[in-house]
């Protein structure tokens, strides 16, 4: 590749749109959400499952940090 493909294809690139903002599906993004309020409801009776749903509660945090602060 020469360099004026080079400069080419990089100039076609940059007129493309961003890529989206989360790269998992949609449906995939709704499920972990669902998943973390249902564990901060269920550790507001029992603490443990604010332990067990902490992967998906700071999902849920990033995922909301992001939305507002676009």
């Amino acid at each position: 590749m020469t360099e004026d493909e080079r400069d080419a294809e990089i100039e076609e690139r940059s007129g493309r749109e961003d890529p989206p903002l989360f790269q998992h599906p949609p449906w995939m993004v709704g499920v972990v959400l669902i998943f973390a309020m249902i564990s901060v409801v269920a550790g507001l009776d029992n603490p443990i499952w604010w332990l067990v749903g902490s992967p998906f509660i700071v999902v849920f945090v990033i995922y909301a940090w992001v939305r507002f602060r676009r």
